[in-house]
């Protein structure tokens, strides 16, 4: 007996007991039909009974794992309830085909109009109906997993500074140093100034400035599809194929790293190389880079221990063979395993920069001053009615983040005619 048969008796119970309620709604009752009635009364709790106790040992049933090596394992042990990620997609593939509602998973709406219906605000649905848009809320446990991994496979994102949001949008308050100073005052703290007083003197006040940065959650979707065959077949290979660096997880960090780089600020991130803050620096010869174009960088930035390179692969070979004035080789490094180093700097290539010879293709960087806000609530949705014929399964993957410089200018220094930036690109 499975639940659906549980179902069907309950349905069964409650046609005798209307029965029941039929015979003792006339206006004359005989001791024979109350007898009856009472019969039929006593077989529809009974249904009732087995009915229940048959779901309570459906329910019991499923929350009992049997992992690989044979050991039983309860789902409450399992971390947020589920054993692996494998066993989540599970849970959610069987919850959009029909199938019982895994009572861990958490719905959240996605679609304007749904959010409206629940007065304006996101809902996490811990029963009903799932929506035609939104997903179910990844458990903490893998959203952390999905962190750690997409910070192992990222130069970038270990380098930002985190803003976790706990709405769509977050207004934080940044000092405002685009304002004017005398020389010798430093205009990075914002107005705050320091003065020396004679004894007993009254102090000179100065007054911090303050401005609005405003982080707007943006919902990065992946789509993607699989035979269900690999569903069906195996769950390794399904984790793996949503849940890697090569797979869903994997594209996920390529896009959202790629942003930070170069988004437009409009319905993304705003990338470094789009960024008002960020200085560009002229490079002495076409299509190439050069050592006095590396100096030139290094002067614009903005001191700070936390300085890196980030260069298009497509630079890999220059940099590697560039020499200073003296024709040194400048490329640092390691014979003893340490990174390699540009002017001390360590230095990092990638693909998410354009091409050799092109604004952007080298860049020097404090990420520190790049504020990404984690709305932290990705969701994964599954269809089996989209590619039904095709026996395919689609998969949705949702994640909500903002990000872009706090600065929004380059810093004028003391002399009031230098400027430096944390972001410096190479024109």
């Amino acid at each position: 007996m499975n639940i659906k048969t549980a179902e069907h008796q309950l349905l069964e119970a409650k046609t005798l007991l209307e029965q029941a309620r039929d015979l003792l709604g006339g206006s004359a009752v005989t001791d024979e039909q109350r007898a009856e009635a009472a019969a039929l009364r006593e077989r529809a709790a009974k249904i009732k009974r087995d009915a229940d106790l048959m779901r309570e040992i459906e329910r019991q049933a499923k929350a009992i794992l049997l992992p690989e090596d044979g050991a039983l394992l309860s789902r409450r042990d399992a971390p947020s309830g589920f054993a692996s990620f494998g066993a989540f997609v599970e849970a959610v593939v069987e919850a959009k085909s029909g199938g019982p509602r895994d009572p861990r998973l958490t719905w959240l709406a996605r679609d304007p109009e749904e959010i409206k219906a629940q007065g304006g605000r996101e809902r996490k649905a811990l029963s009903g109906t799932a929506g035609a848009s939104g997903g179910f809320l990844m458990p903490e446990a893998f959203v952390s997993g999905l962190q750690a991994t997409m910070l192992d496979q990222s130069a970038v994102l270990p380098r930002v500074t985190v803003i976790p949001m706990s709405a769509r949008s977050v207004v934080l308050p940044v000092l405002d140093y685009a304002q004017t100073l005398p020389e010798g005052e430093p205009r990075q703290f914002g107005g705050v100034q320091a003065f020396y007083q004679d004894e007993g003197a009254e102090s000179e006040e100065s007054e911090p400035k303050f401005r609005e940065h405003t982080l707007t959650a943006h919902e990065l979707t992946i789509y993607t599809e699989a035979s269900n065959a690999l569903l069906a077949d195996s769950g390794v290979s399904l984790e793996a194929f949503l849940n890697s660096g090569m797979g869903m997880l994997g594209a996920l960090n390529w896009k959202v790293e790629y942003k930070i780089f170069r988004g437009t600020g409009v319905g993304q991130p705003l990338g470094i190389l789009n960024a008002p803050a960020t200085l560009t620096v002229s490079r002495a010869a076409a299509n190439a880079v050069g050592y006095d174009d590396l100096v030139a960088m290094d002067a614009a930035a903005l001191p700070s221990p936390r300085l890196a390179w980030f260069a298009s692969i497509s630079l890999k070979a220059q940099l590697r063979t560039l020499k200073d004035d003296n024709d040194n080789l400048i490329w640092g490094e390691a014979a003893a395993g340490l990174p390699a180093t540009l002017l001390g700097y360590p230095i990092f290539f990638t693909d998410k920069l354009p091409r050799l010879g092109t604004t952007g293709d080298l860049v020097l960087a404090d990420f520190s001053y790049y504020l990404f806000g984690d709305r932290q609530a990705p969701t994964l949705d599954v269809s089996t009615e989209v590619n039904f014929r095709r026996n395919r399964t689609a998969y949705r993957l949702i994640h909500r983040h903002d990000g872009s410089p706090w600065m929004n200018a380059p810093l004028v220094l003391a002399d009031t005619l230098t400027e430096v930036s944390p972001f410096v690109a190479l024109g």
